[in-house]
């Protein structure tokens, strides 16, 4: 006679419960798939939250929805990048392009977090490069682009290498004219470069353009490249008379504070010769 194995009770109940969906009958892949990363934080990487199981299973269940399945499969390589599990965080993105080569969108976001983890995680700067110059090759037209073009010269920096990173940093400037927030930390890239060549009229004159590019909806760029012309003018001048007055002329413009032209505090650009 066959011995027969008994299972406990709370073990089904446990069994019963996992199996059963997590979703009520007739909710649409949409509903389904806000549902999940409505818990996941917009700063994924810093962890405390465990999708998981959750978008797995929508991937398997959602065969049907290859755009809702490819920003799943996204976050789950989002989940072992927050765990630091790095080798694992790029075999599950390298699933994006793999299995939804149609979805450009995720397919360069995937690739972008690659490249993001050799560079800054595994110290492969050489392997990043690649990573970053697919996408800028296969997904041109994609947001990620200039922003990969960009990284491509800032990993030439880290490898000590700045005469090829001046090269990526001009490419992303004459690449991308629409690409305001990149090109004007393209430039300010390249300003860094000059001016630890000790060729601070160049380097203030990508400062400016840095200036000029950078767009008045982001305050923080905008602060970083005022910085850079600041410390541009002192390094130029060997003191802060110059770099003080381009503050003031930010601030009150050729008038002056008393705002009123033809009087003794009058301000003239100290950019403007570059």
């Amino acid at each position: 006679m066959r011995k027969l194995t008994f299972v406990p009770v709370l073990i089904l109940l446990l069994v019963f419960n996992y199996a059963a969906p997590v979703f009520p009958d007739g909710m649409s892949a949409d509903a389904q798939f806000s549902g999940i990363v409505k818990d996941i934080p917009n700063f994924w990487w810093d962890g405390g939250w465990d999708k998981l199981q959750d978008l797995q299973d929508f991937v398997i269940n959602n065969p049907g929805e290859p755009l809702l399945c490819a920003k799943a499969q996204y976050y789950i390589g989002c989940y072992y990048y927050s765990k630091q599990k790095y080798q694992k965080a790029i075999d599950e993105y390298e699933k994006v392009p793999k299995l939804y080569p149609s979805i450009t969108a995720e397919c360069s976001r995937a690739r972008f977090e690659i490249a993001q983890i050799k560079l800054n995680c595994l110290n492969d700067p050489d392997a990043a490069i690649s990573e970053y110059r697919k996408i800028v090759s296969d997904y041109p037209n994609d947001y990620n682009a200039p922003v990969a073009q960009l990284m491509i010269g800032r990993a030439y920096i880290k490898i000590k290498n700045p005469a090829q990173a001046k090269i990526e940093f001009q490419k992303l400037i004459d690449s991308y004219p629409s690409a305001n927030s990149q090109r004007a930390e393209g430039y300010s890239e390249l300003g860094d470069a000059f001016m630890a060549e000790g060729s601070n009229k160049e380097a203030l004159s990508c400062f400016k353009k840095a200036f000029i590019a950078c767009p008045a909806s982001d305050p923080a760029l905008m602060t970083h490249t005022m910085d850079k012309i600041y410390e541009g003018l002192r390094n130029l001048d060997g003191s802060v008379a110059r770099a003080n007055q381009f503050i003031k002329y930010q601030k009150y413009g050729p008038a002056g504070e008393d705002k009123k032209l033809g009087t003794p505090d009058d301000l003239t650009d100290p950019l403007a010769e570059f």
